[in-house]
């Protein structure tokens, strides 16, 4: 028998090649396979392939098929295989997986390196999942904060964002809620994949939809389909999943006249990812109306038509999927069909109803096409309140029930209405009541008898009545944009069927759920519909629709931060409390599927109904090994998920697997019984004698043993499996020596003390899979792990025996049989040598594509001379066996190329020559010190040996080169001192000049406030003060309050000119002010003294221009740089002015004649002459002595006035004025002037 090893070993054969590097071969060369070697798999189908007139979209003419495969296959591109077409070989492949879908983290769930050569094929087109929110967190790497802010203001409310994102889904509940905007998942801190596929195929061609097909059958992947992500059943995701993403195929064609089986008629094209309003668009653009329903952004020929879909017009022309009149399909096995009336008509049937990723991927539709027509429509609204009691509430809406069937039935209406519990008053908003094809003033007439009822009970209602020319305008005023999924809502429906209506009893009980449910919370969203028009065709759409007058959906609302046990309640409520009210008054009814309840029990009978039978039969003919899965789908019963959220609901963030009763071991124990013969016995088949029969101890079966039998006790240990509880007493208890696992004492192994023993034999403990202990272990001891344990009783009872109880059959085999027996015997072992010779063969000689040997028979023709008779003669021709140490026999050669193609021409105007103005006036002045950057810092000469990568070289600088670093070192600490002293007199000044105005201030504001009081003289002394501190002594009274009022308004307009820059500053933005602190931080001493900005500070740090040194800024200063002087020398544009162009551009108001003058002074001389070599520039005579080798250039023009100062502060050392500097003045003198102060 075979070992479980073996059986594992035998099943693993087949993918081994999972694992192995990409390549293909080109002239019997291996070379890896990337996208400059392989195209797409794919090739352009020939038009006339296409059974409809309305022909292939450009996308469905790029297909995948067998000759593309076949190509691929010559190229021995590895794995491609996992890309064919269904066949024997994929069946058996799939038979090794079991029941489990493959999920990331399976041993055979496919690597990277199968994940590329699949994107190669794909020509790109597959991507790994990345949720939409995770801009929001960092787990991804793309953390976004604006695009998360946009994301969750747009979230409930842009669905058209949502549909471009190839893994959003409406149900976001069911996918487990992994990554949601912080702000709408309370409690989430990270962003996971969660429920969503794992890899999604952004197909654009039909070749794409059959690739992943292929692709997930033969490696038993979960396939899912999404378009827009709209349903509520969370059909379109799953963990761990491939997705096929059908968005992209969005071609509108109209044919105004179209004929097809038995319509003939305008018509539509449409890809299977055009949404509702780009339908509507189109239609309205040619004319005419088409079918669809009233959200703006679902696909239409998803799985909104495929799961039968409810319409406005479906009062006249039925539900969407009777008006399709073909599908293009990639069925489960990877073929590309079209399904109409006359072709597939099975599949036609299945899919009109069927249900989304059922039965296949649709890839477009041809859907008929209506005349245009008039919409008339009224919207109105009412709740309990002041002037409307409960019980007029509730009269009112089953006045409103009594007319559904004249609305809905007899005029073909569409009622849209909602009912809401809003705690503490009951709400009713029709939006809208929907008539097609009337007029307003039908409309109201029909409204009329409705109204006046209404006002009979005190309820007076005014609808907005409005009549729309087509069905386009009013569509799209009716029905807004449909919020997008949340984690706080779930929802159930129910079809209500017209003989509710038609029975009072019924009716009264129908009306009673309802208003039962939303009395205890409920929300209700109901529409009054009949979809059953004369000649509707037959298809698989749920029976219940065609007596439907009512679909009411019903939803559980709850606190984004509930608890997860109140959640589960009201979800329990919803299932299991209200819908039951429902079922209960609507028996054999059913439901909607694609708005119906995650968990619908008994889904089968709610969506299909009687179809259901033949739907299933389809789907096992079309799909017979599940490839296509959605919840609640047709086939979907047989699938189970793994895990569940808020107790009962399925969640799509775990495996699932089929309930049937299948497993790994029995599908390979089937395939090798069918390989090898079954153990017979060959025996004579002989009477065995009696006395041979009493020989030895009698064999008791299983359930044999009475209580008048006598068992004798046993010595020593129990046997294996008996010993629970059993303690040894002594040495002859341990048998043998053996390691008892279940025994809680101390115990010594086997072979234990022995000479040359170089590890124990001590066994660990192990457990099977219900976590009992396997004692297999201890019989393997010693043993090949292959052995079989027999582990029950039945196991030790002799064939014989068990032969006489009629429990197997050791008859002798017949001739046949034995015959039949050594054939399949003698096959098997053939096949396992061969396999083995084969293995041992070398891999570089292509043994399996050898010829076999030919015979030529022939006779040999009579020469001259050559009378005797030749016999016939055959001649055996066999294939010369290639020596793998021979050397290849082609030459690599370049491809030649052909004659490049000419260049574009060059449009520009010929070149003229410089003439000699020309070159004058382009003439630069020579450059700057080579010492210098070109922002005119001095570069070390340290750090130009090190930007050049002269330090990575051996130089040597001579002692003229050391003295002239030293010499420019004195000369820094020369120049860094005298600004220091500089700035300490600039500090002096600015202090002496505050002081200053503050005593002006204050003397300016004394004197106001005396000639306020009335102060009309002055006595000498103050007066004498008062011209000491103004410094005029000469002056007059008048002149003196001249002056006075003067610099009072003076210091006034520099206060308020300082109070309104700080008023500006307080009123700045937080950017415009911190660029201004940068701005005034990063400025120089030099700039703040030219802009009056230096203020004095308390610090003894010397202030001084960064500029001027710059010895230590390092390699980001510029002069690293292979050329210091990129930039001109006055590369501002106002210094360019000033340089090179007349003073008549400076200045318009000058004469123009006087500037033209001064142009042609310039244009006439010779501006640079002396600085080219020609002469010397004007002042470089005069040169000041120097104090060393080099010293910075000394600043004469005195700009600080500090000359000047130092010279007033000596003359004046005797003077009572001092600036601070002379502190030798006398006691005496002082105190002289405090006297004066005082008189």
């Amino acid at each position: 028998m075979y070992s479980t090893r073996s059986v594992w070993t035998a099943a693993l054969l087949s993918v081994s090649q999972l694992v192995s590097a990409q390549t293909i071969k080109v002239d019997g060369q291996e070379i890896a396979a990337d996208n400059s070697t392989v195209a797409p798999a794919a090739e352009v189908a020939n038009v006339a392939v296409a059974s409809t007139s309305a022909g292939l979209n450009d996308q469905e003419k790029v297909q995948l098929t067998d000759a593309v495969l076949a190509n691929l296959t010559t190229l021995e591109l590895s794995n491609i295989s996992l890309f064919g077409f269904d066949d024997a070989t994929s069946v058996n492949k799939r038979s090794l997986f079991g029941r489990c879908k493959t999920y990331p983290g399976d041993i055979l769930y496919p690597n990277s390196l199968i994940w590329g050569v699949f994107d190669l094929l794909l020509g790109g087109a597959l991507t790994k999942t990345i949720p939409e929110a995770s801009v929001c967190y960092d787990d991804f790497g793309n953390y976004d904060e604006a695009k998360c802010a946009f994301l969750t203001t747009n979230w409930v409310n842009g669905s058209y964002y949502h549909t471009e994102d190839p893994t959003a889904i409406n149900a976001v509940l069911f996918e487990g809620l992994n990554c949601m905007p912080p702000t709408l998942n309370v409690g989430e801190t990270s962003c996971k994949v969660g429920g969503l596929p794992s890899h999604v195929v952004e197909a654009t061609t039909v070749a794409h939809v059959q690739l992943a097909i292929n692709f997930a059958r033969n490696l038993n992947l979960r396939l899912v389909v999404k378009n827009t992500g709209h349903d509520f059943g969370a059909k379109s995701t799953g963990a761990g999943s491939l997705s096929i993403w059908t968005h992209n195929f969005n071609e509108i064609k109209f044919f105004e006249s179209y004929k097809q089986d038995s319509y003939s008629g305008p018509a539509f094209k449409l890809g299977a990812g055009v949404r509702a309003f780009e339908v509507y668009e189109a239609a309205n653009k040619n004319g005419v109306t088409a079918i669809g329903g009233e959200g703006q952004t679902v696909g239409v020929m998803g799985g909104y038509v495929q799961g039968g879909g409810h319409s406005p017009l479906s009062g006249l022309y039925g539900m969407a999927a009777d008006n399709v009149l073909s599908f293009e399909v990639v069925t489960a096995d990877g073929r590309f069909v079209t399904a109409s009336e006359s072709e597939n008509t099975d599949l036609f049937w299945a899919i009109r109803g069927g249900g989304g990723s059922t039965y296949g991927v649709v890839t477009s539709a041809v859907v008929k096409a209506y005349p245009k027509m008039k919409v008339s429509t009224a919207t109105f609204a009412f709740s309990t309140g002041d002037n409307v009691t409960t019980d007029q509430f509730w009269t009112a809406l089953r006045l409103y029930f009594d007319g559904f069937i004249e609305y809905a039935v007899d005029n073909a209406n569409y009622g849209y209405f909602r009912i809401q519990n809003l705690g503490t008053s009951f709400a009713f908003d029709m939006g809208p009541w929907w008539a097609p094809n009337m007029t307003e003033a039908e409309l109201r007439n029909l409204t009329a008898p409705l109204l006046a009822k209404w006002a009979e009970i005190g309820l007076n209602v005014e609808p907005v009545y409005t009549e729309y020319e087509n069905f386009y305008d009013a569509w799209s005023v009716s029905f807004p944009l449909e919020p997008w999924g949340s984690n706080a809502i779930r929802q159930a429906s129910r079809l209500f069927p017209k003989a509710n209506w038609e029975d009072e009893t019924k009716l009264k009980a129908t009306f009673d759920a309802i208003k039962s449910v939303v009395e205890d919370g409920g929300y209700i969203v109901a529409f009054n519909i009949f979809a059953a028009p004369e000649g509707y065709p037959d298809n698989a759409v749920n029976s219940a629709w065609r007596e439907t007058v009512m679909h009411c959906i019903t939803a559980a609302l709850w606190d984004p931060t509930a608890d997860e046990s109140v959640i589960k309640n009201a979800s329990d409520t919803l299932t299991f409390d209200w819908m039951q009210r429902f079922r209960d008054v609507s028996p054999g009814a059913g439901a909607y599927m694609s708005e119906s309840d995650y968990i619908e029990p008994d889904f089968t009978q709610a969506f299909w109904g009687t179809k259901y039978d033949k739907a299933l039969e389809l789907k096992k003919r079309f799909d017979p090994n599940d490839v296509f899965y959605a919840q609640n789908g047709v086939g979907s019963e047989n699938w189970e998920m793994s895990e569940m959220i808020m107790g009962n609901l399925p969640s799509q963030n775990s495996k699932f697997f089929t309930n049937q009763p299948s497993s790994i071991m029995a599908s390979i124990a089937a395939s090798l019984a069918a390989a090898l013969p079954k153990p017979k016995y060959t025996g004579e088949d002989e009477e065995v004698p009696a006395r041979a029969q009493q020989r030895g101890p009698r064999i008791i079966g299983a359930g044999q043993l009475d209580e008048t039998q006598i068992v004798l006790k046993r010595s020593g240990p129990p046997p294996y499996g008996q010993r629970a509880g059993w303690r040894p007493r002594g040495p002859e208890d341990f048998g043998d020596g053996g390691a008892f696992p279940e025994i809680p004492v101390a115990q010594y192994p086997q072979d234990m003390g022995k000479k040359g023993a170089s590890a124990s034999n001590a066994l660990a403990i192990q457990v099977d899979a219900e976590g009992k202990l396997d004692y297999g272990a201890i019989a393997r001891q010693g043993h090949s792990e292959d052995r079989i344990v027999h582990t029950s009783f039945k196991d030790l009872i002799p064939l014989r025996q068990r032969a006489d109880a009629g429990e197997i059959d050791l008859s002798r085999p017949s001739e046949e049989e034995v015959a039949a027996t050594a054939e399949k015997t003698k096959n098997a072992l053939a096949a396992l040598v061969s396999g083995a010779v084969a293995a041992q063969k070398p891999k570089n000689v292509n043994v399996g594509n050898r010829k076999d040997p030919t015979f030529v028979r022939y006779t040999p023709a009579n020469q001259m001379g050559d009378n005797s008779k030749k016999q016939d003669r055959i001649m055996k021709i066999v294939e010369r066996q290639r020596d793998p140490m021979e050397p290849p026999k082609f030459k690599h050669k370049k491809i030649p190329r052909g004659p490049p193609s000419p260049p574009p021409p060059v449009l520009r105007s010929p070149p003229r020559k410089l003439t000699a103005k020309d070159q004058e006036d382009w003439r630069i002045p020579p450059p700057v010190s080579n010492w210098k950057n070109p922002k005119g810092f001095t570069v070390p000469l340290d750090k130009r040996l090190a930007a050049d990568g002269r330090g990575l070289q051996d130089v040597a600088i001579n002692d003229k080169f050391a003295q002239f670093s030293e010499a420019l070192y004195v000369a820094d600490r020369h120049a860094r001192e005298e600004v220091r002293q500089r700035a300490a007199m600039q500090q002096r000044l600015a202090e002496k000049e505050k002081a200053q105005k503050e005593e002006n201030l204050r003397m300016l504001a004394q004197k106001a406030r005396e000639e306020r009081a009335g102060a009309g003289r002055r006595d000498s002394r103050s007066r004498s003060r008062s011209r000491s501190y103004s410094g005029s002594d000469s002056e007059d009274s008048d002149g003196s309050e001249d002056s006075e009022v003067r610099e009072r308004e003076r210091a006034r307009k520099e206060r308020m000119r300082e109070e309104e820059r700080k008023l500006r500053q307080s009123r700045m933005g937080a950017e415009r002010r911190v660029q201004v602190m940068a701005r005034e931080q990063n400025r120089d001493i030099s700039e703040k003294i030219a802009l009056g900005l230096a203020k004095p500070t308390q610090s003894k740090e010397t202030m001084y221009d960064s500029r001027l040194f710059n010895q230590t800024s390092g390699f980001d200063s510029g002069f690293n740089e292979d050329n210091p002087y990129d930039k001109p020398l006055f590369a501002a544009q106002e210094v360019i002015n000033n340089i090179y162009r007349p003073r008549a551009n400076m200045d318009d108001e000058e004469d123009e004649a006087a500037g033209d003058k001064e142009m042609a002074k310039i244009q006439k001389s010779s501006r640079f002459g002396e600085a080219l070599g020609r002469g010397t520039f004007k002042g470089t005579e005069d040169v000041e002595e120097r104090e060393g080798p080099v010293q910075f250039e000394k600043d004469a023009g005195d700009p600080f006035n500090v000359d000047k100062f130092l010279s007033e502060v000596e003359q004046s050392s005797s003077s009572k004025r001092g600036y601070g500097l002379n502190d030798e003045e006398s006691r005496q003198s002082k105190r002289a002037r405090v006297e004066e102060d005082e008189d």
